[in-house]
């Protein structure tokens, strides 16, 4: 049996950007697209959690995806 097609039905981003100068200043740019703060307070735990794994050698990652199932109350990671 085929896989149902997921339709996207929101999406929300949160970038964070890192600018180094020649003359050494440097500058950090955040910007916000949906998120409400209690939102971003859980991401970015979330992400300071999956950092302090990395230092640790837990998980080696660049890029981490996290998949949250919540009507199963199932999360998983996927690790690229």
């Amino acid at each position: 049996m085929a896989k149902k097609k997921k339709v996207v039905v929101e999406e929300k981003l949160y970038t964070i950007k890192y600018t180094k100068y020649d003359n050494g200043s440097s500058e950090v740019e955040r910007k916000n697209e949906g998120f409400n703060p209690f939102e971003l307070i859980g991401y970015m735990e979330q992400v300071q959690i999956e950092i302090l794994q990395q230092l640790k050698g837990v998980i080696t990652p660049n890029t981490t995806k996290l998949i949250a199932k919540v009507d199963k109350k199932v999360t998983k990671r996927v690790t690229k």
